[in-house]
């Protein structure tokens, strides 16, 4: 016997139909058949102790990433908003010092203080000589004192953070004095 294989011309337009339809229903019967075969893979997934294992360990490591990075950052912002409160100090700071003074004078006044630590972010100073000798003391007593030239690199942060003394040098403040 030979079967002759019949083409596209050879079917009637009812044999046509039919094949279509058959396409069709074996397309459909594939699809459908997809995502049972899905939803019974991903639920039994979780059935195994390695997925778990490896489920955590993936977990874990984003997490110490994520650490990482936020501690990197939080050390990073901190520096940034010292640095930040240090120059608006050295700006309130610096207009105040009268440069017309004697050496061993004080290069600010009682009233000048006073105005200072009123109207700004500055809550004490004090004023040393270019040869670290104290020429007074105005506002909240300062815990920094100046000893030495190690001192000049010196910066104190309170315990609470309520506080933050830094060391103003003379080539900060374009005047001989330190404070």
């Amino acid at each position: 016997m030979i079967f002759k294989s019949k083409t596209a011309d050879d079917l009637s337009s009812h044999d046509k139909q039919d094949v279509m339809r058959e396409g069709r229903s074996a397309k459909k019967t594939k699809l459908q058949s997809i995502p049972e075969y899905m939803n019974r893979s991903s639920s039994h997934i979780w059935k195994s102790k390695l997925s778990w294992r490896i489920a955590a360990v993936v977990f874990l490591t984003i997490l110490a990433v994520q650490a990482v990075v936020l501690t990197l950052t939080i050390k990073q912002e901190e520096a940034r908003i010292l640095n930040e409160i240090k120059e608006i100090g050295r700006s309130a700071i610096a207009p105040t010092i009268n440069g017309k003074t004697t050496f061993l004078q004080t290069p600010i006044n009682r009233d000048r203080a006073n105005r200072l630590i009123s109207s700004t972010i500055v809550n004490g100073l004090s004023v040393y000589s270019a040869n670290y000798l104290l020429l007074g003391s105005y506002g909240e007593p300062v815990s920094l004192s100046m000893i030495d030239r190690d001192s000049l690199t010196q910066t104190y942060r309170s315990s609470d953070g309520g506080s933050y003394e830094v060391v103003f040098r003379p080539d900060e403040l374009r005047r001989p004095y330190i404070v």
